[in-house]
């Protein structure tokens, strides 16, 4: 999931760092990363409550799950929109206020029981998460070429342990206390990591975001193997959200028990997911290049969710994560580093379209699949989420068919 960071690096003209600025301390670097964790803990981690929030307040398994992807809609559009938000701002500053502001109306959940209160801050605080994700990545990047490099593995392995160590933390909270308390903890954390950024008075640094005209995005889409690249995106993310946040509601349907700990831990296969990011390159050198591997990525998605379907109780919806885990992290990465050489001297504004039909695709399948389950049951939509993976695997192909040799991933550390 990020891997599109590292294609933002490449953009130069997204980043106008000042002469004079001096390298982040270790303690600044700290409190970055851990505001990063916490950010990724409030976005992933009321996926494993969806179940608590059905039986005490009696939301349908819908409106439960709207309750947390609707955090994706606004990072779907911040990609190609902030740059006429936020304008040059200085990244130190804009940390800290958007990780106070994200503290409030975190807090603010702790004692909220309305669905449509809940769902207004689920989508406040998705308008608030890619400010923190961009502004801390250009904060990083900007400490020199192999520091910068370095630091951004860093962030990207922060990324990895704040979805996991969100989801685990927020059903071991829930089940021993409850939600409300959870939420006081995530919005504790960040007013504490906002105070601490303004205590400690760091070097400035300008962010400068990229702003695309209508003209340069229409130029953009237009080019060879564009739309079945964002087309693929978004549906291997599309998948993969919409069944992760099923996970939950399957639980509850066989009373597995355990409570939301016990959901948080079939979301362990995340991590194994991640080490395969790390080999996409070697897995596609092995099947011959030519960008094989994502349309293989797409199709062991596909048995992952078969693999979810079977009639029996723990080991496949375990196994179905590990799997869907799996063969994201071998499309993504490819897909990623294949749309900005696509176009290398609009990176950005490629790396952008990619990030937005990513969420999006995330955002829509997440609603349309909700329905389905209410409406059909499990099989159904595993069964419909399959056939969509098996199509982005023909996207997969289609886009990457212009392709000579194994495609070039950049992995920085």
């Amino acid at each position: 999931m990020a891997t599109e960071i590292i294609n933002e690096l490449n953009t130069s003209e997204q980043y106008q760092i000042s002469d004079q600025q001096s390298p982040s301390s270790l303690y600044e670097v700290s409190l970055l990363l851990c505001s990063v964790m916490v950010a990724y803990c409030v976005l992933y981690g009321p996926q494993v409550i969806v179940s608590n929030w059905i039986q005490r307040y009696g939301f349908s398994p819908q409106r439960a799950s709207y309750i947390v992807y609707i955090s994706l809609i606004p990072m779907s559009i911040a990609p190609l929109s902030y740059g006429y938000l936020i304008g040059k701002r200085e990244t130190s500053r804009l940390i800290s206020s958007a990780l106070f502001l994200l503290g409030v109306v975190t807090l603010s959940l702790a004692w909220m029981t309305d669905s449509r209160m809940m769902l207004i801050a689920r989508f406040i605080q998705g308008c608030l998460l890619p400010v923190i994700m961009t502004a801390v990545m250009s904060r990083l990047s900007a400490q020199g070429d192999h520091r910068g490099r370095q630091l951004i593995t860093y962030y990207l392995c922060s990324t990895v342990i704040g979805g996991l160590f969100g989801r685990l933390v927020m059903g071991h909270i829930t089940d021993m206390y409850d939600d409300h308390t959870a939420w006081v903890i995530w919005g504790g954390s960040l007013l504490i990591l906002s105070i601490l950024l303004v205590i400690h008075r760091s070097p400035m640094i300008a962010y400068n975001a990229h702003k695309s005209s209508l003209s340069q995005l229409e130029k953009a889409l237009n080019l060879p193997t564009v739309i079945p690249t964002l087309l693929c995106g978004a549906m291997m993310f599309g998948v993969f959200s919409a069944a992760l946040n099923l996970l939950p509601l399957r639980a509850l349907e066989l009373n597995l028990g355990g409570g939301s700990s016990a959901v948080s831990y079939r979301y362990g296969g995340y991590l194994i997911g991640a080490i395969i990011s790390l080999s996409a390159r070697s897995i596609d050198q092995a099947l011959g290049g030519r960008g094989r591997a994502p349309a293989l990525g797409m199709i062991v998605m596909s048995i992952g969710l078969y693999w979810g379907s079977v009639e029996t109780v723990y080991a496949p919806l375990s196994g179905m994560v590990l799997l869907l885990c799996a063969g994201l992290f071998m499309t993504h990465p490819l897909l990623a580093a294949h749309i900005t050489q696509i176009s290398p001297q609009e990176r950005g504004l490629m790396s952008g379209l990619y990030v937005s039909s990513y969420y999006l695709g995330g955002a829509l399948c997440s609603s349309l699949f909700s329905g389905c389950y209410e409406r059909y049951g499990w099989t159904i939509s595993l069964g419909l989420l399959a056939l969509l993976s098996l199509l982005g695997a023909l996207f997969a192909a289609l886009s990457l068919k212009s392709i000579r040799g194994s495609l070039r991933v950049e992995v920085r550390g």
